[in-house]
């Protein structure tokens, strides 16, 4: 995947990089967080604020003796190693925010490999607007389960299974949205023929990333149950970019009961979606795409999702329109990013009926996409006749 072109030249020639761009980059980035860096989401005051005070109050390893937090240690340990050196509740969030988009854009420069203009590309990683609104304003910590699951999709595209099923594992251990991947890591694991005694890979790197926490005291039965707990913590019908946006504009109130067309919806197509892909050759572009078609499948079916859950779909297709270049990829990168900002934008300034217009972009990317799966099935069917 990251090898260069044949008769491509020397290295250099394919590892182009404009110091002047790079650098415009650079600065913007600086200027654009900097603005940012005051801002106070409300979610701070809730929920991360409170942490940082339980654990400099019991200690930065006694805090962990009990219960504290919805998320799962391993951004908790990040939270008491930043409180060593930061002071400033407000600097220590942030702080931890960029670390996570500096994360993503290096995994997406892991994902792009050895390709014309990919420092620049990686440098405006952190100039799209989710990962900005992410980052910078919201001050979350996404860009982890988000940087894990982008490597993992380069694993597999290189025919790493096992590394695949690490990062995996490393993106489970910050979040559950790790899963949008699920149904990814199921094709590869059944194209790479893995042996069943290896599918477990995630689990233990799960159960290694709890294990500081269960050393402390933490019980391991709450350990292991953690994310059943979390959607009691979002009572929202959804505002992720998808059909329960639609939903939840017209809806004060979660309609329980109808979300089980949703789960059924995404259950079917992960079906289906294995059902066809396990069986095809992939190259390494075909691959990645299918990876993306996952990413965005998965949060826009399901219900109770968040307007910033359309991260890692918004990562794989900015990384695949710069590797393929060409103008559907380009399509499916501007409807994603279009799908998110919307969705991110009426939930910010609680406009929900303009949080449902991210549906139009979001089903525009996924159609766009199919469609290039298609025809790529169709080339890759011609040249093996």
């Amino acid at each position: 995947m990251n090898a260069p072109p044949p008769g491509s030249g020397r290295m250099r020639d394919w590892v182009r990089t404009n110091p002047r761009a790079a650098l415009q980059i650079g600065l913007s980035t600086v200027l654009v967080y900097g603005l940012c860096w005051p801002i106070v989401a409300p979610d701070l005051h809730t929920f991360l604020y409170p942490w940082i005070d339980h654990i400099l109050s019991a200690g930065r390893i006694k805090a962990f003796a009990v219960p504290f937090s919805n998320y799962t240690p391993p951004y908790l340990y990040l939270l008491s190693a930043a409180s060593l050196v930061i002071a400033n509740h407000l600097a220590i969030v942030k702080s931890l925010a960029l670390l996570s988009v500096l994360a993503a854009a290096f995994a997406v420069r892991r994902l792009i490999g050895q390709r014309p203009f990919a420092n620049e590309a990686t440098l405006l990683v952190l100039l799209l607007p989710s990962i900005l609104a992410n980052g910078a304003i919201y001050g979350q910590c996404d860009g982890y389960w988000a940087a894990a699951c982008v490597m993992a999709t380069a694993s597999a595209a290189d025919a790493r299974p096992r590394a695949m099923l690490v990062w995996f594992g490393v993106g489970l251990a910050f979040k559950l949205q790790a899963m949008f991947l699920a149904p990814f890591v199921l094709v590869m694991l059944l194209q790479q023929r893995l042996r069943l005694v290896e599918w477990p890979i995630p689990l233990a790197i799960y159960a290694l990333a709890m294990l500081p926490a269960w050393l402390a005291g933490w019980p391991a039965a709450d350990l292991a149950t953690i994310y059943l707990g979390q959607g009691e913590h979002f009572n929202t019908i959804g505002t992720a970019p998808g059909p329960w946006a639609i939903v939840a504009a017209f809806h004060a109130r979660e309609p329980m009961a109808i979300f089980a067309l949703g789960y059924a919806a995404a259950g079917l197509a992960s079906a289906g979606y294995v059902a066809i892909f396990a069986r095809k050759r992939l190259d390494p572009m075909m691959t990645m795409r299918i990876a993306l078609l996952s990413a965005m499948m998965v949060p826009y079916l399901l219900p109770k999702m968040h307007e910033r859950y359309f991260l890692l779909a918004d990562l794989m297709s900015f990384a695949i329109a710069v590797i393929a270049r060409d103008r559907r990829s380009a399509q499916v990168f501007v409807a994603c990013q279009l799908a998110s900002t919307i969705a991110i934008f009426g939930s910010m300034f609680d406009f929900p009926r303009v949080a449902a217009a991210s549906v139009v972009p979001a089903t525009v990317a996924i159609t766009l996409l199919l469609l290039q799966l298609r025809a790529d099935a169709g080339q890759a069917g011609t040249r093996q006749r």
